[in-house]
């Protein structure tokens, strides 16, 4: 997520470095697991990194929690659903404990932040809840136990109990809602309390930074958004009335050449053509917008 945000810059220098890490024994275990998410990222195939993340998980399944950070644990687990073995049972039973060591690890570190609060161990001036669990970490662990390999509905459960409290002191940045609204959505699950929090925070977050929310947008995470607020609305319910500005929102972004700077592929640009001419409750603002997407998809944006 935020290797993708970086991309520009950050992707040829990491292409050349790659081939040259071969000694996987000579990194520490937090090292090894950033290395595979980036290679994850960047679709590297066969490298050394996957076996050894996948073996030494399997090693350690047991003490995780000792070994690595809830932000950590979710990288893991998230490589781990791409790049490990298809239909393991030893890897199933591995990212099971994973799954629960996140959540008793996230436990324990915001035990251990409230209690700062309640011996006044915090710093002068300090305001609100600084978690150590991040809204990516949620978001990738929703893109694993939400999945039909390793979906849980205990762990999904708990899942949804830390973003109700994360919501309550901390805002989710787009791409975090998006997936998490659609991984919610894979697993048959709907909480409207939740839902509706995550997309009034995104609509707060537009309204006020203006221009400068458009850095926080891809074809990737405008499809996702999109696509789960399609299968969330509809005509008659009062809850999502914020849907149809997204749409139109959006409608504009997409139109603006400027706004998204190459941003949108080819692949984003059908997805996002499927998803406004299904969307029947929303009428586009410029009567060419159907056209504008046509040509743009057929240039290869």
């Amino acid at each position: 997520m935020c290797i993708r945000d970086s991309r520009r810059g950050l992707i040829p220098i990491l292409n050349e470095l790659i081939p040259k890490l071969k000694d996987m024994n000579k990194l520490q275990f937090d090292a090894l697991v950033s290395l595979g998410y980036i290679m994850d990222h960047l679709r590297v195939d066969k490298h050394p990194v996957f076996s050894s993340l996948t073996g030494i998980s399997n090693a350690k399944r047991d003490i995780m929690e000792g070994l690595l950070s809830t932000n950590d644990q979710a990288v893991l687990a998230f490589v781990l659903k791409n790049r490990g073995p298809k239909d393991d049972e030893e890897l199933k039973s591995t990212m099971l404990k994973l799954g629960d060591s996140f959540f008793r690890t996230d436990e324990s570190a915001y035990d251990a932040i409230l209690q700062q609060y309640e011996f006044g161990t915090t710093l002068a001036g300090e305001l609100g809840v600084h978690e150590t669990t991040t809204w990516s970490s949620c978001a990738l662990m929703a893109e694993v136990y939400a999945s039909e390999n390793y979906f849980h509905p205990n762990l999904v459960q708990r899942l949804e109990n830390i973003i109700h409290r994360k919501a309550e002191t901390d805002v989710v940045d787009f791409d975090s809602a998006a997936t998490l609204l659609q991984g919610f959505l894979s697993a048959g699950i709907e909480d409207i309390s939740l839902n509706l929090r995550l997309i009034q925070m995104i609509h707060t977050q537009i309204s006020s930074e203006g221009k400068l929310a458009l850095i926080h947008f891809d074809g990737e995470n405008i499809t996702l958004f999109l696509e789960a607020l399609l299968q969330l609305y509809s005509p008659e319910d009062t809850d999502y009335t914020l849907v149809p500005i997204f749409f139109e929102y959006f409608e504009g972004f997409i139109r603006n050449p400027f706004e998204y700077e190459g941003r949108l592929s080819r692949n984003d640009l059908i997805s996002l053509k499927r998803i406004y001419e299904s969307a029947t409750f929303y009428k586009p603002r410029n009567p060419e917008f159907f056209g504008i997407l046509d040509k743009k998809i057929k240039d290869g944006s």
